[in-house]
């Protein structure tokens, strides 16, 4: 099961902790809210096709390069970044559930990643560092 997020956040740097929410409406509100794990993957932006596959549907990793984790979670083989959680709480907040989670796995590359701004898809580049 899967499902495209416009934004995640982090929370804590020790312990790692990161969180997302989930509307209460989405057909895939439950099959989240009851998952011990997740994973959160940051893509490319290349990838618009693959955020907005899994904006549409929840399943259907067999059109992508994917394994389940060391938890059963499917992970993406191809896209900039993963966090591999498991959850440590969930909030109420009207019409989400807040879910929050303990990074146990993180991994990134190098590229600009897939932004969504304004119902648009675009691009955000790393900063360029300075000295």
């Amino acid at each position: 099961m899967a499902m495209t997020v416009n934004s995640f956040s982090s929370v804590s740097l020790n312990p790692p902790l990161i969180l997302w929410s989930v509307a209460k409406a989405s057909r895939r509100y439950l099959p989240f809210l009851e998952a011990p794990h997740f994973a959160v993957h940051v893509l490319r932006s290349s990838q618009r096709d693959v955020a907005l596959h899994f904006a549409a549907y929840g399943n259907g990793f067999d059109q992508f390069n994917w394994g389940p984790n060391p938890d059963g979670v499917p992970v993406l083989a191809d896209r900039l970044a993963l966090f591999e959680c498991r959850v440590t709480d969930r909030h109420d907040a009207g019409d989400h559930t807040i879910i929050i989670g303990h990074v146990d796995r993180a991994a990134r590359e190098d590229g600009a990643g897939l932004a969504f701004d304004q119902r648009r898809y675009g691009q955000f580049n790393p900063s360029r560092r300075q000295d």
